[in-house]
């Protein structure tokens, strides 16, 4: 690595899980595709953070097309403050996260007393895994995805 790092841009990096709020929107500029969605972040059932993303990358984009309300997206990136001003003359700002990485998982089928993930064997759960994001393992102890981010 170089020696001269703008430490204030290497420290603008975020890593978070959550579920898509609603279907995410495709946008086009000149000759780039664009995607907006929002996710739900859930500290606990009492605490759930909202949070706007945007990816300018193609995979993304591409992956998002189909994408469900409800699923579960990892996400990696940066942040973007966007700053204008309203119709009344206000001054306004929002954080935005901006995705470089992204992985989703098949949103789960609820059945009256279980969810059928977590009834699946390990090597199941692996398959479907990779099946539905191209990579990734289940780690049968957590049930959590590992190496996500290849």
């Amino acid at each position: 690595m170089d020696g001269n790092i703008n430490k204030e841009v290497f420290m603008n990096l975020f890593g978070i899980g959550g579920n898509l709020v609603r279907q995410p929107e495709i946008g086009h500029t000149g000759q780039k595709d664009f995607v907006n969605f929002s996710i739900a972040h859930n500290h606990s059932k009492e605490n759930v953070s909202f949070f706007d993303c945007v990816s300018w990358h193609e995979k993304i984009v591409e992956k998002l097309v189909h994408a469900e309300t409800g699923q579960r997206v990892e996400i990696s990136g940066w942040l973007k403050q966007e700053r204008w001003e309203s119709k009344e003359g206000k001054k306004r700002n929002k954080v935005k996260l901006v995705v470089e990485k992204l992985q989703t998982w098949p949103k789960k089928a609820h059945t009256s007393n279980h969810t059928t993930a977590t009834e699946k064997s390990p090597s199941e759960r692996s398959s479907r895994v990779s099946a539905a994001t191209g990579g990734g393992t289940v780690d049968p102890k957590t049930d959590m995805v590992e190496d996500i981010f290849k």
